[in-house]
């Protein structure tokens, strides 16, 4: 799906494929009960390169880190009052920007004791996604992922995962 959407044609036969294969593996099970799930949902989305934004690329001392529809930012000193500005010029439309402290409190990263290096891998500011847009950097080649569908955003169709439950 991260290659070809989430509603390609080669996604569907896949699907296809894996429904018949997962209904031969139960008719020859007996006494069990077969779960099967995934640990996220995806989404079509439009990649886009944080170098094609050198306003908010110069604010940053590192690449964003974590999943490209939800970014940890660590900026530099002299940019973490204007950041928040020019990030929303650009993505208030499809990120929900945060203060790290605003998403540690948020309880979106969990209810439990944080790590005690949680705050300093979370960098300064969070960024999750809302809409359909992607965020990350090109490789040492200057290629992008290419990617068609993503996931750790907001949407429902990425915070939602199927569960199949087969006894027999």
């Amino acid at each position: 799906m991260h290659h070809n959407g989430c509603n390609s044609e080669r996604v569907k036969a896949d699907i296809v494929l894996f429904d018949k294969q997962i209904e031969q593996l139960s008719e020859s099970l007996h006494d069990t009960l077969l779960i099967v799930t995934a640990d996220h949902g995806l989404v079509d989305i439009e990649e886009c390169m944080i170098e094609d934004y050198p306003e908010i690329n110069e604010c940053l001392y590192a690449v964003p880190t974590r999943e490209p529809r939800s970014l940890s930012f660590f900026v530099k000193p002299e940019f973490l009052d204007i950041f928040p500005e020019r990030w929303n010029r650009h993505f208030a439309d499809d990120f929900r920007l945060m203060t790290s402290e605003e998403a540690m409190s948020s309880g979106i990263f969990g209810m439990g004791t944080p790590h005690k290096r949680f705050k300093e891998f979370l960098g300064d500011y969070v960024a999750l996604a809302t809409g359909k847009k992607m965020l990350w950097f090109r490789d040492e080649q200057g290629q992008a992922s290419g990617h068609l569908a993503a996931h750790a955003g907001l949407l429902p169709d990425e915070m939602t995962v199927p569960l199949i439950l087969i006894e027999r």
